[in-house]
């Protein structure tokens, strides 16, 4: 039986904590924009609140799609069949799934920014 290879798992961590630091920044500045009521002010007709959340949004999925290409791109190629690259190509695989999941749950908190009033 061959060693276990030590795996870093922080980078599995990368992706939820995007997702985890919009939800957070999301809620964080929404709850300010209103009490400074900032949806009265316009920023190229679109309210200030708006505009602010869908840059934040916008940029949570750029970073989620730059980790998700790239855990895809470090899997190794399925016929290796040494275990070394079957450990790397699990882990590539599982953290290009957490960047998946990341970027569609991102998604769907940007869409809300879109569908409802920010402030009600």
């Amino acid at each position: 039986m061959s060693k276990p290879t030590k795996r870093p798992l922080i980078p599995l961590l990368f992706a939820p904590l995007i997702w985890g630091a919009h939800f957070a920044g999301a809620y964080a500045l929404l709850s300010i924009g209103c009490a400074l009521r900032w949806q009265a002010q316009q920023w190229l007709g679109v309210d200030l609140i708006r505009c602010l959340l869908a840059v934040l949004t916008l940029a949570a999925v750029g970073i989620l799609g730059a980790l998700l290409v790239q855990a895809w791109r470090a899997s190794p190629a399925a016929t290796e069949t040494d275990e070394p690259a079957q450990a790397a190509r699990f882990f590539a695989r599982v953290n290009a799934g957490l960047a998946l999941l990341s970027l569609i749950a991102v998604l769907w908190l940007g869409s809300a920014i879109a569908m409802m009033p920010p402030c009600i």
